[in-house]
């Protein structure tokens, strides 16, 4: 499945754009639609609706490309139809005001999300993922070998809890007028300067959220790529999932909470009898779900940015501050890669992951645009309400994909090389999107 360039006339271009093709992803995403229907027919029809399955396709992708609500892309999309095929608008019967439409209205479109299997909508997630790093791959943007960042991000929920959604509904003390959120992990993919998401899934209440970290890996395996290492924050730095990513040979490099062997070697640290950089065993507990054994990993400990260790010897020795106070100041990371063979080396080795490290805020930029990605779906099962989130990641990447390009270009002026502004990649999607849909 490749991309196609769009072709059409579009608003006032910069001189940069002119160098970079801006791909047809209207096209892109009905061609998945079209893949996945034939590889796993739909049970229902909708015949009798005067639309076939590309209307309702083509409707769904113009609403969330131009980041409109349903109604109002809706209605605009018919009104282009209407216009490109000369339709006038004729008033049906009845006590309201109804007219014919080249597209199908709102009811009829969320009905036809509704029905749409929890499988097939997951398939479609995957299938848009695969698709962006096979492109991605085939252009050069991005190597087979990548880091892979794991984070969560939370849905905030306001609705009624019951017995049929009550598993993927946890608690949090984050919500704006809610004690309740949808808690979504994320998979993103780096390599070089260009980062894609590439997978999602909806953590359960009482759930190990291992198997569905395994599985999104697994997955990248099987796109053909090589996992270097991966990243998580002190949520992931947990026994089960480190032990579970060993015993599938992928590094783990991730930020570690102050557990009571934890704080026990920054103690020592503090005191000068250990190195920033210790050997280190992650052993299971009772709570641990996974019998693995021992884990064999360093220990990375730093102070604060701009702080060095003598700097809160010195306050300690003062009296200025407490060994517990000083131990905040510390940062601890906990990582199974492989050390270099020279003991002399280690210190140098493990500070320098921490800029590796340092590169996670990267998946945390892009949860915050895709706030930006409008508007928000209000969808209220779990699958559809993941199906909608995955097309803001769609979005996300059609973007990302278009900025890696311009990274390409060269014998240009470095302010050339940037990419569009979120604001102005959505103007300008906005554009082809208009003209693909007319073109169909």
């Amino acid at each position: 499945m490749t991309l196609n360039p769009v072709e059409g006339i579009e608003s006032y271009l910069y001189p940069e754009e002119e160098l970079v093709t801006f791909y047809d992803w209207l096209d892109l995403f009905l061609k998945v639609a079209e893949h996945l229907e034939l590889e796993n027919p739909l049970k229902f029809s909708v015949e009798g609706t005067k639309y076939d399955k590309i209307d309702y396709w083509r409707g769904l992708a113009y609403k969330c490309f131009t980041q409109q609500p349903t109604k109002a892309a809706l209605d605009e999309l018919n009104k282009l139809l209407a216009e490109r095929n000369g339709i006038k608008q004729v008033q049906l019967g009845g006590t309201s005001k109804r007219y014919t439409r080249c597209v199908p209205n709102t009811s009829q479109m969320n009905s036809f999300i509704k029905h749409l299997p929890k499988a097939f909508k997951a398939h479609m997630g995957e299938e848009i993922f695969r698709i962006f790093c096979e492109e991605a791959l085939k252009l050069n943007l991005i190597s087979k070998n990548i880091a892979v960042y794991i984070d969560f991000t939370n849905k905030f929920f306001y609705g009624y809890i019951n017995a049929g959604n009550e598993e993927g509904i946890t608690g949090t003390n984050k919500g704006p007028g809610t004690k309740w959120t949808r808690k979504y992990g994320a998979f993103m993919i780096n390599s070089g300067t260009t980062r894609l998401f590439a997978g999602l899934f909806l953590t359960k209440k009482g759930h190990s959220k291992v198997p569905d970290i395994l599985r999104g890996l697994e997955l990248l395996r099987q796109w053909g790529f090589t996992i270097d290492y991966s990243v998580g924050d002190r949520e992931f730095s947990c026994y089960d999932l480190v032990a579970s990513l060993v015993a599938g040979h992928v590094p783990y490099l991730g930020s570690i909470k102050h557990t009571p062997t934890v704080k026990k070697a920054i103690k020592a640290y503090l005191a000068g009898e250990t190195k920033a950089v210790i050997k280190f065993t992650l052993n299971q507990n009772a709570k641990s779900q996974y019998k693995l054994g021992p884990v064999e990993c360093h220990l990375i400990m730093k102070p604060d940015r701009g702080t060095r260790l003598r700097d809160l010897q010195k306050q300690i020795a003062a009296g200025k501050m407490t060994e517990n106070d000083a131990m905040e100041h510390v940062h601890t990371f906990v990582t199974t890669m492989h050390p270099p063979r020279e003991h002399r080396r280690l210190v140098h080795w493990g500070l320098g992951l921490l800029k590796k490290f340092s590169k996670r805020w990267r998946i945390e930029t892009a949860f915050r645009d895709l706030k930006r990605i409008l508007p928000a779906s209000h969808a209220r099962t779990h699958a559809t309400k993941t199906f909608m989130f995955i097309f803001q990641m769609l979005v996300y990447n059609a973007w990302q994909f278009q900025r890696a390009l311009h990274r390409k270009l060269r014998r240009v002026p470095k302010s050339w090389r940037l990419g569009p502004t979120l604001e102005r990649f959505s103007k300008r999607i906005e554009d082809q999107i208009r003209i693909g849909a007319c073109a169909i």
